[in-house]
């Protein structure tokens, strides 16, 4: 299987900035189309304002004989009022270790 990295990044921002208007937690759901078969097991999803590695549950997993080809991301997420979030989904590289669980 090629190595290649895969990456894909989600942004929530709110360019309201209004005050009585926020997000509040919500379960999120992203249907994923992958370039070439995907590891799932290597994947990693970041909160970059914090670093921290987040579960990853995908469901709906298409796979062929190599790797998964398509899948659906699920993740919680809130956005405060004027607020800004990045969460990159990336799969690590041969060697790199995960900080968290990836389901």
């Amino acid at each position: 299987m090629n190595h290649r990295r895969l990456s894909h990044k989600f942004v929530l921002s709110d360019p309201l900035e209004h005050p009585f208007y926020w997000w509040p937690r919500t379960l999120l759901q992203y249907p994923l189309v992958f370039d070439q078969p995907a590891d799932l097991s290597r994947m990693v999803l970041v909160r970059t304002e914090t670093g921290e590695q987040v579960p990853v549950p995908l469901s709906d997993v298409v796979r062929d004989r190599v790797g998964a080809t398509r899948a659906t991301l699920s993740f919680l997420s809130d956005l405060p009022s004027g607020g800004h979030r990045v969460s990159p989904l990336s799969a690590l590289q041969d060697g790199e270790i995960s900080r968290g669980e990836v389901v």
